[in-house]
């Protein structure tokens, strides 16, 4: 598994279909031993209040709901999927 391009894709496609930028590269990711606390803290929150603005009033994600782009499940698999960093 390529940690460094599991990293960078997951970034590129926050920015790309998010407009939320990378706080690293993908390689800079897997080669560290553990990411600045508050860089991750603060991308992590762009990204959750990116996705809380989306839910609609009955509390459920619009895009989810509308079974289109599901932007937010191919993010999250990236994360699920792929270690954050090397071992």
């Amino acid at each position: 598994m390529d940690t460094a391009k599991n990293n960078q894709l997951a970034f590129d496609v926050a920015q790309t279909e998010l407009g939320i930028p990378p706080v690293m590269t993908g390689q800079e990711m897997a080669a560290c031993a553990a990411p600045d606390k508050l860089s991750m803290v603060s991308y992590l929150s762009e990204l959750y209040h990116k996705f809380h603005k989306e839910r609609t009033p009955n509390g459920k994600h619009s895009r989810l709901n509308q079974g289109s782009s599901n932007v937010q499940v191919k993010i999250l698999k990236l994360y699920i999927r792929a270690p954050i960093m090397n071992k």
